[in-house]
């Protein structure tokens, strides 16, 4: 069991913006959430993050409220990337990517936390960075280190249903990295992990989530595989644009939007 979202609302400033949400999720699957800006994704994940309580409706995870976690037990059991991973300290990128596994060690590491640190730093090409201050850094490098940081968040033991939620994980990476993450998250999630991210790329998107949620105005327009969802009527109806699919070099679709 995983994450369950039952008729969720939530309101920011008198404007409702997410409206009865219901949404099964459980480990072991890339979901994507996709939706033009303003849908709802960020609010989605912040609300399950357990950033952000409902205005009604109930938020669970493995059976249990989010509003009855304590954070170092959610920060077990989850790690978030938000939108904008601001640090204004000029930090070593290896002492960032450190920081996501405080929730286990209190900040004393252990020679098994400095292999997950290892690991993640591999895993997000910055081995040749780890000493370079963070304030240093290109944007696209930084969201790397962001990456890594909240990849060391969730591996070790008991990673098999924890959570990644990502939100626009893809920003300012060139398109080799955002092709190797996204092949990363699969593989966690073959592993047991579950993977929820907000992309606005549908082509990315159906090619490596299970499932897709597709928001429009607070609410679910479509949730399925994502030949299901992405129909052309529906981008149509949800971003006003016209959608093509079209046979890719191994014959998977390869989804195109053009100005309607």
């Amino acid at each position: 069991m995983g994450w369950r979202l039952e008729t969720v609302d939530v309101e920011r400033d008198g404007r409702r913006v997410l409206a009865g949400v219901d949404l099964a999720l459980d480990p072991g699957e890339v979901v994507a959430l996709v939706g033009p800006n303003g849908s709802g994704k960020s609010t989605l994940l912040e609300v399950m993050a357990g950033g952000l309580a409902p205005a009604a409706g109930r938020v669970a995870l493995h059976g249990r409220s989010v509003a009855r976690f304590s954070g170092l037990e959610l920060a077990r059991r989850r790690a978030v990337l938000p939108q904008d991973s601001r640090l204004a300290f000029a930090f070593p990128v290896r002492e960032v990517v450190a920081m996501g596994r405080t929730p286990f060690n209190g900040g004393r590491e252990t020679r098994a936390d400095a292999a997950i640190v290892g690991q993640a730093l591999e895993w997000m090409d910055l081995d040749g960075l780890a000493r370079r201050p963070y304030t240093h850094l290109s944007g696209g490098e930084r969201q790397r280190v962001q990456l890594a940081r909240v990849l060391a968040q969730v591996l070790g033991p008991g990673m098999e249903g924890r959570w990644l939620l990502l939100d626009e994980p893809l920003a300012g990476l060139d398109i080799r990295h955002q092709l190797a993450l996204l092949a990363r998250l699969e593989s966690l999630a073959g592993e047991g992990m579950g993977v929820i991210l907000a992309l606005h790329d549908l082509d990315l998107a159906a090619r490596h989530a299970r499932r897709l949620v597709m928001l429009d105005g607070g609410r679910p327009a479509a949730v399925g595989e994502p030949r299901a969802v992405l129909t052309r009527e529906r981008v149509r109806a949800v971003f006003g644009v016209d959608l093509a699919a079209i046979e890719g070099p191994e014959g998977q679709p390869v989804f195109l939007c053009r100005q309607a």
